[in-house]
Parts: structure tokens; sequence; C-alpha cells
């Protein structure tokens, strides 16, 4: 028989207890933002900021483990070659005259307004600048532009390069965590909780009603805008794993989203080589 339960009619991208507080703070300060709802969504919305501040909670009270200087260091020196040679690669395509490098030029300006001074910061900021990066090629779908200058490979180094100096910052991996199960449970209770207000605001959808659809979209902006680097590295944390969304209330296309980065831990600038800076030569 067929099942009409909010898990089997709304799949969700893939979460981290992280990405599950960075994604559900951004739908909540959208909901919050509304000044009137329907009393249904109302209320999946006060379930779904429930069960956000639960697994913020597990989050905060989950054991750290500390990361390893030896390894830190060396994936911050990689990660700063593979930012380096692909600032390189990209710069020189700005300095020719030709049409191509038009699109050279664009690119450049949005991810190296500061050429490669990001590379210098501590650490974990190093990690939130070039996330920022990586993330802004996946929304301007830079990724064909880039392919077809010939950078595919440079790219895919940075990707491997981030992925690991995330793992290495604990950032994106969570390690061998005996407590793992502490976080499980509300991870899948926000999933749960995050299945039922996707599909409460969908049911209230007129798409006869522009108002309706512009509630909508700016609902579910945030599900929609998801998208992710981390489907390089595969993190070891709990998760609630499902194929990306494929319910979209207001228009023909599926949505579809990618599972989400781990907000990073900024650390300020110090002498100890764990939250020290990156010095290597780019």
């Amino acid at each position: 028989m067929r099942s009409y339960d909010p898990q089997d009619i709304i799949s969700l991208p893939s979460l981290s207890a992280t990405g599950a507080v960075a994604l559900g703070q951004a739908l909540l300060t959208a909901g919050k933002a509304q000044t009137k709802l329907p009393e249904l969504v109302s209320t999946r919305l006060r379930a779904l900021d429930l069960a956000h501040t639960a697994v913020s909670q597990a989050l905060t009270q989950k054991p750290q483990l500390p990361p390893d200087p030896q390894r830190t260091r060396s994936a911050d020196q990689q990660e700063d070659r593979a930012w380096g040679a692909f600032h390189d690669w990209l710069h020189a395509w700005t300095r020719l005259q030709q049409p191509d490098a038009d699109q050279a030029r664009a690119m450049y300006a949005v991810l190296f307004p500061t050429r490669l001074k990001f590379t210098k910061l501590p650490y974990q900021l190093e990690w939130a600048e070039a996330e920022t990066r990586l993330n802004r090629i996946a929304s301007d779908n830079f990724d064909p532009e880039i392919e077809n200058l010939g950078g595919k490979r440079l790219i895919q180094q940075v990707r491997d390069a981030h992925a690991a100096y995330g793992e290495a910052l604990g950032i994106t991996a969570e390690g061998q965590d005996p407590n793992s199960i502490a976080i499980r449970e509300p991870l899948q209770a926000f999933t749960n909780a995050l299945r039922a207000y996707v599909l409460a605001v969908a049911a209230h959808t007129d798409p006869n009603d522009p108002t309706s659809v512009s509630v909508t979209n700016s609902l579910l902006a945030p599900l929609q805008r998801w998208q992710s680097y981390i489907s390089v590295a595969a993190a070891p944390e709990p998760s609630a794993s499902t194929s990306p969304v494929t319910t979209s209330p207001v228009t023909t296309s599926p949505v579809t989203t990618s599972p989400s980065p781990n907000p990073p831990q900024h650390n300020a600038p110090g002498s100890n080589p764990a939250t020290g800076n990156g010095t290597s030569a780019t």
C-alpha cells in the first residue's frame, strides 16, 4: 500500500549535524520573517525550531577531538598549493585578449578579489574563505566554464585538498566518536520535522495566487539554495541519508540540492600550530 507519510513523500539532502544546524537556522530565519503564516505551517515551524534547538545542543555537548598539528600543517600546505595553482592558471587567462578570457576575468573577479591573501589567514578562517569560494563556484555554475578553459583537473585538486583540510581541522569529519548516538537521534528528529515543515508549506501553496507562491519561495529558498562541496569527501558523522529533494511546490522542475557544508569553527590567530596561519608558499 502506498504510504503518504512525510518521510516517504519528501526526500531531503544528506545532512550532518553541523549542516542541519546551519540549514535549520536559515529556514527558521526565513520563516520568522513572515508576519502571517497558515496555522499548520506555523505549527510545523515551531516543531522545526524545537528540533533545531535539540540538535544544536547535542552538537555543542559532543566531545571534540583535538586536531593533529602535523596533519593540519600538511593539509594547510596542500590547500595553499592547490589554490595557488588554480589562481595562477585563471590569472593567466585574464591576461589574454580573446572571447574566452572574458569568462576568466569574470570568475577571477568573484573568486580572487584579494588574490591569495585568504590562504594566509588562521587555519579555520582560511577554510571558511575557501569554502565560500567553492560554494560560489557551485552556485554560479562556474564548473562548465572552468572545464571549457581547461581547468577541470585543477579545480578537482582544489576540492580534494579542501576535503583533506576540513577533515584535518575536524570541521568536516567527526572522528571516532563513541557518543555519536547522542547526535544521531536528535539529527533524525530534525530531519523528520523538516520533512513535515516542507510538506506543510507545499500543501498551502496556491499556484494561482502570486502572493502564496512568493511566500513559499521565501520559506523554502534556503533549502533550494542548499549546496555542498562536501559530497567529494564522505564525512563519517551520523547522517540522515536520502536522495536530493525531489518535491517542489512552485515549479514543475524538481528541487535539487546537495548535502550541506558543515559550518566552520573559527579560531583567532595564534601561535599554536593547530590554530596558527597557513604560511606555505603558493
